[in-house]
């Protein structure tokens, strides 16, 4: 068996594995439910051709007038303040090789305004995760550097500090801190805060959010402990789940708060574990929702866990040597959204998952069982669903009609799928090239009867 890595021009946050109806791979089957899937796969290869073409007639047309404009390029710099010391200095690595990644690709393609070129060039200064620290690397960019774009920091103990120092110097200022909201009402944004681009929910949309994820992952719920930092995001964002719980009828039973520096929480967890929640709500960064969870099941808690923020399940797993042993949710507050025709706020992954659950969907209507030939997998698939998907999928494709599976992260591990599908198509590229290599191995191992393995991204 070989494998086949094609690329194309892709993006999203879900990934799609469709068996072409054979062990073979082949979609050649004259049947009709091949005949669907067939219709499937080519309706989402047309998609992907459609995108490739475009952003290659986009490149080509920006690389023209590149070419077209004379002399060396004007050089502008970005300003970003990122936490790369103190309690939250994991978040720096990963959002630092984001933004010159982001850089790098958009200088290549070439900046040309009034035929003249340009070219951008990242500042970075460390936020020290603390406020008068955020506030002296913003000094540094505006009146040392002469910035006048900056992204970042990105906490609400940190950026409203920046944005008091910037906005009146009509700096475009960039960050997801939710404390920033509140400099977003009609006579604020009539003045200095119109310069604010506020790249995250309002308070309303994460309660909302926040809700929605308690009622799908815990819907028997009675009670839940609240065990959280006193970080200005855990201000910001913990009442907010307090008002989701009162909304459901939960019960809060326990309400411990923590140093953010902190890397011992075993006295905030006893007084949770005492009170014997249904949920553990841990709030609110990566490092501090690693260890509390890793503590929490040191200590033998059975409840279940909720928490906003990255998910930090790569590090649970190492830490805990094995997946996390209780049901855990995670409420991510998305920098990118869509809203629907009825309303409803999905997240870039939620609402790309549906997207293409849609596409795919029309691609097949009028096919034999349609509505029974796509599953969806995601962090709310319970694990007995999961385990009935995967038995279905990598059933003989004459026995049960689901071929094509849509599925999250939640799918890249623990689960196969090879017996009946060789190809798989990313939707997004994560950071971390071991994601990649975890989702393909769901087709890329042993017993896969096929001869050759396709990847796509």
């Amino acid at each position: 068996m070989r494998r086949v890595d094609r690329l194309a021009a892709l993006s999203a946050a879900a990934l799609v594995m469709a068996a072409c109806g054979s062990s073979s791979g082949s979609s050649g089957s004259a049947t009709t439910k091949a005949a669907g899937t067939t219709a499937a796969a080519a309706a989402a290869t047309t998609a992907a051709a459609s995108s490739a073409t475009s952003a290659a007639g986009t490149t080509a047309a920006a690389a023209t007038t590149a070419a077209a404009a004379s002399g060396p390029a004007t050089k502008i710099k970005i300003g970003f303040i990122i936490e790369q010391s103190g309690a939250l200095a994991a978040l720096g690595p990963a959002a630092i090789d984001g933004a010159k990644l982001v850089v790098n690709q958009i200088n290549a393609k070439g900046i040309v305004v009034g035929g003249k070129k340009y070219e951008f060039e990242l500042d970075i200064k460390d936020s020290k995760t603390d406020a008068a620290g955020a506030v002296a690397a913003a000094t540094a960019l505006t009146e040392d550097d002469k910035v006048k774009f900056i992204f970042g920091p990105t906490t609400s103990g940190t950026a409203p500090g920046v944005a008091q120092l910037v906005l009146p110097k009509k700096v475009l200022f960039f960050s997801p801190a939710t404390a920033l909201h509140d400099l977003l009402t009609p006579e604020k944004i009539a003045g200095d805060s119109a310069y604010l681009f506020h790249t995250n929910w309002s308070p309303e949309g994460i309660q909302t959010m926040q809700q929605k994820v308690t009622q799908a992952a815990f819907p028997d719920a009675k009670t839940m402990a609240i065990v959280v930092s006193d970080d200005g995001s855990s201000k910001q964002t913990t009442p907010l789940q307090k008002n989701a719980a009162k909304n459901l009828g939960i019960n809060i039973v326990a309400d411990e708060t923590f140093p953010a520096a902190s890397t011992d929480f075993q006295t905030v967890l006893t007084k949770a574990k005492a009170a014997n929640p249904d949920v553990l709500y841990i709030c609110c960064s990566g490092p501090n929702n690693t260890g509390v969870i890793k503590q929490a099941m040191d200590l033998g808690i059975k409840s279940q866990i909720m928490y906003p923020g990255q998910p930090v399940s790569i590090a649970l797993k190492d830490a805990l040597g094995g997946p996390i042993p209780v049901r855990t949710a995670i409420a991510f507050q998305p920098v990118v959204m869509e809203k629907t025709a009825s309303g409803q706020v999905l997240t870039a992954r939620e609402g790309t998952k549906r997207f293409l659950f849609n596409l795919l969907s029309q691609a097949i209507e009028g096919s034999d069982r349609a509505e029974e030939r796509i599953a969806v997998i995601d962090g709310l698939t319970r694990s007995t669903h999961r385990q009935e998907i995967q038995r279905r999928f990598n059933t003989d494709p004459a026995q049960d009609p689901l071929r094509i599976l849509l599925a999250t992260d939640a799918a890249r591990e623990g689960l196969n799928f090879q017996a009946h599908c060789a190809d798989l198509f990313h939707f997004d590229l994560p950071w971390n090239p071991g994601r990649i290599e975890q989702r393909n191995g769901r087709i890329d191992r042993k017993l896969q009867p096929a001869s050759e393995v396709r990847c796509h991204y």
